[in-house]
């Protein structure tokens, strides 16, 4: 999934996006505003990811409905994308792909388990990292000392 966002010289302000997509503005840097960002299924080589224009059309159409200054597109000081993974979960629209993550632990005889990790998003590091030592502590020898209580970690049922 490539994601794309783009950065202004002024800051902006937030939108006030009731559309039921997500258009962020946010402070960026010292004298900075990044505006937020897109979710597009890439099929091309990640490596030449870049913010489509069709991609700031998106951004700055949101953003100029609920502005005060009108932002036009000789204004993006710098544009960039990035490629994150997600898990395949045979969604029909990039929007609707899960931004979970997914444990798949392998055990084969005696050879030592595989534990592989798809998608996820840094919100939810902490909670993966406890699950997949959760995962793997059938295969490890117990620690001396158990550590502190689970208290980052808060999944909504």
């Amino acid at each position: 999934m490539k994601q794309s966002a783009l950065v202004f010289d002024v800051y902006l302000g937030d939108p006030d996006q009731n559309d039921g997509r997500v258009v962020f503005v946010m402070p960026y840097e010292d004298n900075y505003s990044m505006i937020g960002a897109t979710n597009v299924l890439i099929e091309a080589d990640p490596k030449k990811a870049a913010a489509s224009e069709d991609e700031v059309h998106y951004l700055l159409v949101p953003v100029n409905r609920y502005m005060t200054t009108e932002i036009r597109e000789t204004d993006i000081v710098w544009k960039f994308s990035g490629i994150r993974p997600h898990y395949d979960d045979d969604a029909k629209s990039a929007s609707k792909v899960t931004r979970n993550y997914h444990l798949a632990l392998k055990t084969e005889n005696d050879s030592p388990p595989i534990l592989s990790i798809f998608g996820g998003k840094i919100t939810t590091d902490c909670c993966l990292a406890e699950e997949a030592l959760e995962k793997l502590s059938p295969f490890s020898p117990p620690w001396d000392d158990p550590g502190p209580e689970k208290v980052f970690c808060r999944v909504a049922p």
